[in-house]
């Protein structure tokens, strides 16, 4: 019994009891009005007499039952705004766990990719190569490096090429040597690798300043000269960039050339070296 007695608050048994009490006198008020007694006097005084006093008492039933509901819509109207809060609530915390679910699906995503392509590193046997094609190179020029977004891979990795150009003759002589840019904004001349290590950047707008002709050269339509080919076959005898570029591609590393304007100066080239995705 006490069981049954707790699945309703006691507001909830208020509330119950007077509906309950409505119910009756509602019913007992249509019951009088629906029964009609003959009228005869004499012979069924009772039966009149007993029809007013189930009319009386069904009216006083009735106004108790409203009068109850009255005391209860207060609660009740707390009750369905505490719903109404507790429904927000919910609502907020399932965007929540859904950002959250879409967060983790998306990291899932980048780990997986992580382990697919193993990480950039440059090899004691690869930056030997490298110096060893351009040891015999003069009129060597600093290679700047720009880096924008960084995760660790992308720090260590680039740490490791501006030591190799170091090495090789090819160092700016200023602090580091790195320029951090915080962002990838150059535009493309070149369909660009998604798996690309990095990129050898130009400055001028694509297709107009610097292009890519049909032969696989880079020239710089105002000077008429290219500045990437690799029709020759002494590394040393052809522009910088290019030899660059030839070096780089001997050791396997994977590069895009593009062009753009927004941290070069004209004239100025550099490798920018992307985060890994």
């Amino acid at each position: 019994m006490l069981a049954f007695l707790s699945f309703f608050s006691s507001w909830g048994w208020l509330d119950i009891i007077a509906t309950g009490l409505v119910a009756v006198g509602v019913a007992g008020e249509l019951w009088s009005f629906l029964i009609k007694i003959p009228f005869n006097p004499t012979a069924f005084p009772a039966l009149e007499s007993k029809k007013k006093q189930i009319e009386k008492w069904s009216l006083v039933i009735l106004c108790v039952g409203v009068f109850l509901e009255v005391i209860a819509v207060p609660k009740n109207l707390s009750e369905v705004a505490n719903l109404n809060q507790q429904s927000v609530w919910l609502t907020q915390s399932n965007l929540l766990l859904a950002a959250n679910v879409e967060g983790l699906r998306s990291n899932n995503i980048v780990l997986a990719a992580e382990l697919k392509r193993p990480a950039r590193r440059i090899t004691p046997e690869n930056k030997a190569k490298f110096i060893e094609l351009l040891k015999n190179c003069t009129g060597k020029n600093p290679v700047r490096i720009f880096v924008g977004s960084e995760d660790k891979e992308t720090t260590t990795y680039v740490a490791q090429v501006r030591k190799m150009l170091d090495d090789a003759g090819y160092g700016t002589g200023k602090e580091e040597g790195i320029t951090h840019v915080g962002g990838d904004f150059i535009n493309e001349i070149d369909d660009t690798d998604i798996d690309s290590d990095m990129n050898l950047d130009f400055y001028g707008e694509p297709m107009q300043d610097i292009h890519l002709n049909g032969c696989g050269f880079i020239e710089n339509l105002k000077t008429k000269s290219y500045v990437l080919w690799t029709a020759s076959s002494n590394i040393c005898s052809i522009p910088v960039p290019a030899a660059i570029d030839r070096a780089l591609q001997a050791i396997d590393i994977n590069v895009t050339v593009r062009a753009g304007k927004y941290f070069l100066k004209p004239g100025e080239w550099g490798i920018f070296i992307p985060e890994k995705f």
